[in-house]
């Protein structure tokens, strides 16, 4: 993955540090003079708004938290019976069930397989549910300076 691919991914994220940050930095106006009540409202608006993504990306991510202990204790229950096995044997028939104990450690590496799979697989679907959450709130205004690639002059040639 190059440095573009990372910054890509952590856009979304980004996004919503944002809105976090605009949410936990705005503090209510006492009562708003009389001409701006319209300016109250609009900023009313996009609290309620951000409050709103807030608490929905809250909740994806307690419900991506279960998803991800309710998979790993699926799988740590299919692979402590082999375990449990192995110990109970102890070395008994050193040479006599290479099958089996080669059995054991193949289902005891399929579970770790499986185990070290689970933190990219439930990453990946949390961040898919971000993205869909913050395509909901429309496309991204950018501030700022422009960029070199969309720069271009701001007088007019002389004719």
């Amino acid at each position: 993955m190059n440095q573009s691919d990372a910054a890509d991914d952590r856009a979304p994220l980004d996004r919503l540090v944002d809105l976090l940050k605009t949410l936990a930095s705005t503090v209510p106006a006492p009562d708003p003079p009389p001409d701006g009540r319209e300016n109250a409202r609009r900023a009313g608006a996009r609290l309620g708004e951000a409050a709103q993504v807030v608490s929905q990306a809250l909740l994806l991510c307690a419900a991506s938290s279960f998803r991800y202990w309710a998979r790993t204790a699926e799988i740590w229950s299919q692979a402590v019976p082999p375990i449990a096995a192995a110990l109970a044997d102890g070395g008994r028939h050193p040479g006599r069930d290479q099958a089996i104990s080669a059995a054991r450690i193949d289902e005891l590496r399929r579970a770790l397989r499986e185990l070290a799979e689970v933190p990219a697989d439930e990453s990946r679907r949390l961040q898919q549910a971000l993205e869909r959450l913050l395509l909901r709130l429309g496309p991204v205004v950018e501030s700022g300076a422009p960029d070199a690639e969309t720069y271009w002059r701001r007088w007019d040639a002389k004719p």
